[in-house]
Formats: structure tokens, C-alpha cells, sequence
């Protein structure tokens, strides 16, 4: 199974910047917003990563 990108190159890099500023807010918010954070800063990257998201790929956006 073959993934098709559906993020383009400055989307990826936004998530990025966000994925990192999130992480950071890991090590200084409060519970459970520091894990809240965590794992959206997961999902970012991983998204941003892979150029490919799950939710543009449900609403059919290319």
C-alpha cells in the first residue's frame, strides 16, 4: 500500500514548527495539558513526516 502526499512542502513545515513548539509546552504546562500537548505534537510530526494526512485524505482535499 502506497501513500499518497496531500500535505504540500510549507504545510509540512508549519506543522513542524508546531510539532516542536508543542513539545516544548510538554516540559512546562501542567497536567494532563503537557501530555494533551505531547501527543498533538506527535501527531503533527508524524503527519508532516509522512506528507500525508489522514483527515485531508477523509474530506477528499488534494
Amino acid at each position: 500500500m502506497r501513500i499518497e502526499k496531500n500535505i504540500s512542502s510549507a504545510e509540512r513545515i508549519i506543522r513542524l514548527v508546531l510539532a516542536i513548539i508543542l513539545f516544548v509546552g510538554f516540559f512546562y504546562l501542567s497536567q494532563p495539558l503537557n501530555y494533551i500537548s505531547l501527543v498533538l505534537a506527535v501527531i503533527l510530526a508524524l503527519t508532516a513526516g509522512l506528507s500525508f494526512c489522514p483527515i485531508y485524505q477523509l474530506i477528499k482535499k488534494k
